[in-house]
């Protein structure tokens, strides 16, 4: 039985985003979290004694602001070559960035792929060949695994690449190719990254084809388990993955429908109900939680109006180990509600022009067009700000204007 590590987009020491701005917010545990769950990676593969580790790819967060960064890495890397474990990695767009990357002297149980050209780096021992290629620049947009090696004929062939495939929400179309591609090359197992959220993409057909997510999520886009794939190889080349969880601060959206509730006290306990939930999920870890949470017109109305005094009262439920990150208001659509009827009346005029806003893609002076391009250009978690505040004014909006025109009539 042969058994490997394989893990992708470490980001070490990249920050958390989401919590820094609240008091009481878990500052330790989110500044040294990429930094705890690597060591956890280094740990799960000696204790597991793996015959080799493969990083595919942005195992830094582009450019640091000193060496530390990569002397902790150095650091992590001699604890493998102790246990006699070699690592095999790569670059990615990410490391692409850095200039201080391509001046580390790594430990010589660290093998790394060249970024001019495909290479194969084997494993004579063990009857095993990677082949793959690093990023040379941060954007690339070339097809690299069509210039990959022929496989080895007899042995266990890896094929290593930081990739979008045919393109993934939130990221990058870096190294585009297809999963047809990537199967002609006749390889056993493909090892992936870039994409953060685990993806097993041949789903349970030969050869496997793995995204195992990054090991720590960074925000609340990066919610659940992350970590890494330990893989099982048996005696006919046939391989089998078991995910591991490596991270020590974790994410959770908590979708909460209380549209059936009347008073803002049964919201509140059913809401710490539903974190308490979350809660037994990360099965010890600090946990940071976005609350969204779907109310009818009335309590919806009145919550929108201080919805941060509504989750600092949230707040003060939650456990020592568990934080809002923020609440999301949603208002329920009420079955059978009488239309609204089109008058002079001011307000009516008002909450018309919102919805045409709303739902006409051509209407000016912005149009959906407009949105999604400004959306692709922005970083994800400016994007995640930008999503939330256009759903947010768009919700309270309509429900102080439906309310008003209730008090109108």
């Amino acid at each position: 039985m042969l058994t490997f590590l394989h893990a992708a987009d470490v980001h070490l020491d990249s920050p958390l985003f989401g919590l820094d701005s609240y008091e009481g917010a878990p500052v330790d545990a989110i500044r040294g979290a990429t930094r705890k769950a690597f060591t956890n990676l280094v740990r799960l593969a000696i204790d597991r004694r793996v015959k080799f580790v493969i990083l595919a790819g942005d195992n830094y967060d582009g450019n640091w602001k000193d060496y530390n960064t990569g002397l902790f890495f150095i650091n992590q890397m001699q604890e493998l070559r102790r246990a006699g474990i070699p690592v095999v990695m790569l670059t990615g767009n990410h490391d692409a960035e850095s200039r201080i990357t391509s001046k580390l002297t790594l430990p010589d149980n660290v093998r790394s792929f060249p970024t001019e050209k495909p290479d194969t780096i084997p494993f004579d021992h063990l009857r095993v060949a990677l082949h793959g290629q690093g990023f040379a620049r941060q954007a690339e947009f070339n097809n690299l695994a069509a210039d990959y090696p022929n496989p080895i004929p007899g042995w266990f062939n890896i094929g290593v690449l930081h990739t979008s495939l045919t393109g993934r929400e939130d990221h990058a179309n870096y190294a585009p190719c297809t999963l047809d591609e990537l199967i002609s090359r006749g390889y056993d197992y493909w090892a992936l990254g870039h994409v953060h959220k685990r993806e097993e993409v041949n789903k349970g057909r030969h050869p496997c084809v793995e995204f195992p997510g990054n090991i720590q999520g960074r925000h609340i886009r990066e919610d659940g388990p992350k970590g890494c794939l330990l893989v099982d190889v048996d005696a006919n080349g046939r391989s089998k993955t078991d995910f591991q969880a490596l991270d020590t601060f974790r994410w959770a959206r908590v979708p909460v429908d209380a549209s059936d509730m009347e008073r803002v006290a049964d919201v509140r306990t059913f809401v710490d109900e539903a974190i308490s939930e979350a809660r037994d999920k990360a099965e010890g870890r600090p946990l940071a939680v976005r609350i969204e949470l779907t109310l009818r017109p009335g309590l919806y109305s009145d919550i929108s109006k201080k919805p941060e005094e509504f989750r600092m009262d949230l707040a003060g439920f939650a456990s020592r180990d568990v934080w809002i990150e923020k609440i999301r208001l949603k208002q329920a659509v009420v079955k059978n509600a009488p239309a609204l009827v089109l008058n002079e009346d001011a307000k009516s005029e008002l909450l018309t022009a919102l919805q045409v806003l709303r739902n006409n893609a051509d209407a000016d002076p912005l149009t959906a067009e407009d949105c999604g391009k400004l959306k692709k250009t922005l970083p994800s978690e400016v994007r995640e700000v930008f999503t939330d505040k256009v759903d947010e004014i768009w919700e309270r909006a309509t429900a102080l204007l439906q309310a008003a025109a209730g008090e109108g009539a």
